[in-house]
């Protein structure tokens, strides 16, 4: 396409090609809602002249409209939406007309960009400010080194060398694991354990055992440790023989011998491991407890059953302990690790939540550009891995978040059916959900047990003509209360004229670049804004991450074949992300830009703080607790466990409209008489009896 010397012969190229893309119906309407937007909306802000901006265009005025793009240069495409929402704000235009309007021009912009005329589209190395990312923050040191316990060093590695493991003891393990995870378990006399929870708590018996044949009993061979060594397991034929007395006597003496080996090894974790938590201790004997339930299974035909056995009352009564030991905890806002280092800092006037979502995640946004501030491109799998972490910071920030577990988890189609849905048009591009023959399931109930991301038509009973991305999950820690979570994403429309769904799919799909290239490709894929362009792929995407270990889920049905993975990949191994490594990858990114060690879960405690802060209707707040997978209690719970300033904040701003020394302006007549009657009194009191009131309300003296 040969460059055009101003903006009417562009509009006409741009009106061609709707036509002979889409549907004469579709054109129709397509054509009709971008020229409303371009002559209702952005050309009044770039010079034309309207009687009456919010009356319908006559014909004499949509002649000075053609007459004016006709002296318009290309050079303004890239202020196009500037003007735009500057035509909305003066028009006042609903949220529908934005919407409406707002795609057309954005689908003219992602039009002109493809094209060879576009500013900054003439050649490889020629470079455009608004395709450069941002220079990488790098001055703060490695992040490490802002440790969140500086008090703590490193912690030894305990857990039980699997060398140390006799086949007697990895026999109790196995059933162990299967008393608590397998639904068909006949021994267990309560619900089954999820698979992660099961492993974690035989990680956890793997530690106690580490710890009682290094530490506790350095003599007890390793051939000779068995489960029992934990706890003793006491069948009631071996003490019939006993007397009461005698019996209270020999179960004292166990429980007693239970609570020493329990002391020693908290004991171990405070000095040897600088953990003197109370959630830690609470996890530690958990695991016991589970542990002992196993050991006297037969024991028991019911869960009520287990409270009369003496170690397991032992063990809940120590459980107890810790339980209140945590409620102090919070009331006292006590915690292992330093929040403020975690903690962003907004300006007066923002919450966390918009303070970081504008300070990182935007910044991260911007790293996705494909150009390095240098103007030289970047290299494919940089591309890939900025969208990656991208698109991690926005599924906590810009999305409502979910625990950590789910965007680790989160698998995507990599196959779509031979025959094309009905509901997916003929030039229309989307990652199926599949069906539910291929998914994981639960072994408990055959509930789905996987989370996935997919790309649709219709959703809820709607058509998105462009489609719509949408977050599936089964497979989260409290599942079995909320059931399944499943929303559309909003495709967020940014300043500089690309959407979210822009980041999704240049992950999955690759970075393709309209320009003059040396080896130039034409693009013949999905995309028909792109269709037919020349250019360059820049990168794979998501591609560049796999590798020959990246696992694949294959299903094979009689007449189709289905395949999945994970979406996000650890760009070393090509691996899902463990918890460590998605946590490491958070706080690397968050520190470089902000100077804090923000964690994925941190984003939780953010949203809830931001919903308080806002005052949201019950409703809101059912809405947004349920989408992150808790209760509106657990959510004010989050809230409260923030610092103290953000408590506050919500009374200091109450206070200012009450008292004289924070606000200078005069209650309202509406504020009552006994509003006005308080700060009458208050203006009678001495500056010395204003200091004392402020002291006694805790309000800064100076304020």
């Amino acid at each position: 396409m040969k460059a055009s010397v101003h903006l009417k012969s562009i509009v006409d190229e741009f009106l061609e090609h709707i036509c002979s893309t889409y549907t004469p119906i579709q054109a129709e309407r397509i054509t009709n809602e971008f020229l409303t937007a371009l002559y209702r909306y952005v050309l009044p802000i770039w010079g034309l002249k309207r009687k009456d901006l919010q009356a319908k265009m006559q014909a004499a005025e949509k002649q000075e409209a053609e007459a004016l793009l006709q002296t318009l240069q290309i050079a303004r495409l890239p202020q196009l939406l500037t003007a735009l929402e500057q035509g909305f704000d003066l028009l006042q235009a609903t949220k529908a007309s934005r919407s409406t309007y707002g795609g057309r021009i954005r689908l003219f912009i992602k039009w002109a960009q493809s094209q060879s005329f576009y500013p900054g589209n003439a050649g490889f190395h020629r470079r455009s400010p608004d395709e450069c990312r941002p220079k990488i923050r790098h001055g703060r040191g490695n992040w490490q080194d802002l440790s969140l316990m500086p008090d703590k060093g490193k912690p030894l590695k305990y857990r039980i060398a699997e060398s140390d493991i006799s086949p007697t003891l990895q026999r109790q393990l196995n059933e162990f694991q299967a008393f608590m995870a397998d639904p068909a378990n006949s021994s267990r006399c309560f619900d089954d354990l999820e698979e992660s929870t099961a492993s974690g708590y035989d990680y956890g018996v793997k530690l106690w055992l580490g710890w009682l044949l290094e530490y506790d009993e350095p003599a007890l061979k390793p051939a000779e440790l068995t489960l029992q060594h934990l706890v003793p397991y006491i069948t009631e034929e071996s003490v019939e023989s006993l007397t009461p007395k005698q019996r209270q006597t020999f179960w004292k003496k166990e429980q007693v011998q239970l609570e020493g080996r329990i002391n020693r090894y908290f004991e171990f974790l405070r000095t040897e491991q600088h953990a003197d938590s109370p959630r830690t201790r609470l996890l530690k004997l958990a695991t016991l407890l589970i542990l002992a339930k196993f050991l006297y299974a037969d024991e028991v035909g019911e869960k009520a059953d287990y409270k009369r056995l003496p170690l397991i009352r032992t063990l809940q009564k120590r459980i107890k302990q810790e339980q209140k030991a945590i409620e102090q905890w919070q009331k006292n806002s006590q915690y292992v690790a330093d929040q403020s280092r975690k903690w962003p800092e907004p300006p007066a006037g923002q919450t966390v939540l918009e303070y970081t979502q504008e300070a990182v995640i935007e910044s991260l946004r911007l790293e996705c550009r494909p150009r390095q501030s240098t103007g030289d491109f970047c290299k494919g799998h940089i591309i890939a891995k900025s969208l990656l972490i991208y698109l991690l910071f926005a599924d906590v920030g810009l999305l409502i978040p979910g625990r950590q577990q789910e965007p680790r988890s989160y698998r995507i189609a990599l196959i779509c059916p031979v025959q094309r849905p009905k509901t997916v048009p003929a030039e229309g591009v989307y990652w199926p959900l599949p069906p539910d023959w291929t998914r994981e399931k639960r072994r408990r109930d055959g509930s789905l047990n996987d989370n996935y991301l997919y790309k649709v038509y219709h959703y809820d009973g709607q058509f998105y003509e462009q489609g719509v991305w949408v977050r599936e999950k089964c497979a989260y820690k409290t599942q079995q209360y909320h059931g399944k979570r499943e929303g559309a994403i909003d495709n967020f429309q940014f300043e500089d004229g690309h959407c979210f769904y822009d980041y999704i799919e240049q992950y999955l799909c690759g970075r393709w670049y309209v320009g003059s290239f040396h080896k130039e490709q034409r693009y013949d894929w999905w995309d028909l804004e792109l269709r037919g362009s020349q250019g360059k792929w820049l990168s794979k995407g998501r591609a560049e991450l796999c590798s020959a270990n990246t696992p694949l889920f294959v299903h094979e049905g009689k007449s189709e074949v289905w395949v999945s993975s994970y979406l996000f990949l650890n760009s070393k191994k090509g691996q899902p992300f463990t918890d460590g490594q998605m946590s490491e990858l958070f706080a690397r990114n968050s520190y470089r830009i902000l100077g804090k060690r923000i964690t994925p879960h941190t984003f939780r405690y953010m949203w809830a703080t931001w919903a308080f802060q806002m005052e949201l209707s019950y409703a809101e707040l059912s809405s947004l607790s349920h989408g992150m997978g808790l209760t509106v209690k657990t959510l004010r719970k989050q809230y409260e466990r923030v610092s103290a300033t953000e408590r506050n904040r919500p009374i200091n701003k109450a206070m200012q409209k009450l008292f004289p020394w924070q606000s200078k302006a005069p209650l309202k007549p509406e504020q009552g008489e006994e509003l006005r009657e308080v700060q009458d009194k208050l203006s009678q009191l001495s500056p010395e009896e204003l200091r004392e009131l402020r002291r006694f309300l805790d309000i800064d003296p100076a304020a």
